[in-house]
């Protein structure tokens, strides 16, 4: 990723860390979340078209029901859990996603001593379809809006805007209108893009009906 962009000068990209963010009950009150990010729409009754928030995993829990939205879940923390989506266990450790509609039946376990934490990306279902690539990179790192590109997390190592302002692990940076350019350090980043639904009158979309996983490159 060696080639340039010009970083839009009226960005307003912000950087957001979760210690920054108040804690706020699951639906279920099983446990708690710090949203990190959003886009509203009032032609959704003001709901939201993606949510980006981070949870606190302290135990074994059950996932809140959440129909009409699909999830993508990252584990954000060193360690392993495990997912039981609609009675099917997926092992996930550090910097793997899993994909699944928000009204599955979703239970997660510790599988080592936590706790841990996880990165939720949250669509909803009628406006948009989103995805995480994780991704382990040293050097400079194009973001652009255009390419549906709406936040960055900083899961392991830190990264930097040509402004100097510096991404530690769990900080997010939420995109405006501008391109941006991340210079990472050794980073593992899990890249978030959100696009409109026309996949789902193509006849491309429903990945999220079938439940799958994503690996890190790099991340075992």
């Amino acid at each position: 990723m060696r080639e340039r962009m010009t970083q839009s000068t009226h960005s307003k990209a912000r950087i957001v860390r979760p210690d920054n963010v108040p804690r706020i009950p699951w639906i279920n009150g099983a446990g708690y979340t710090r949203q990190i990010g959003s886009r509203r729409n009032a032609a959704l009754g003001d709901g939201f078209i993606w949510r980006l928030s981070l949870a606190d995993l302290n135990g074994d829990s059950t996932f809140s029901s959440l129909p009409g939205i699909d999830r993508i879940f990252t584990l954000a923390s060193s360690g392993h859990v495990e997912l039981s989506i609609n009675g099917q266990a997926h092992q996930l450790g550090f910097g793997r996603t899993a994909e699944f509609p928000g009204d599955a039946d979703v239970h997660i376990r510790m599988v080592d001593q936590g706790p841990h934490l996880g990165l939720n990306l949250m669509t909803n279902r009628t406006a948009a379809v989103g995805a995480v690539t994780t991704k382990r990179l040293d050097g400079p790192v194009l973001l652009d809006p255009r390419s549906g590109v709406v936040a960055v997390t900083v899961l392991d190592g830190s990264a930097s805007l040509s402004s100097r302002r510096r991404l530690d692990p769990l900080a997010t940076l939420i995109l405006d209108s501008g391109a941006e350019e991340l210079f990472a350090r050794n980073c593992l980043l899990a890249i978030a893009t959100v696009r409109n639904n026309s996949r789902a009158t193509s006849g491309q979309y429903g990945r999220a009906n079938s439940p799958g996983l994503r690996h890190a490159a790099g991340v075992d």
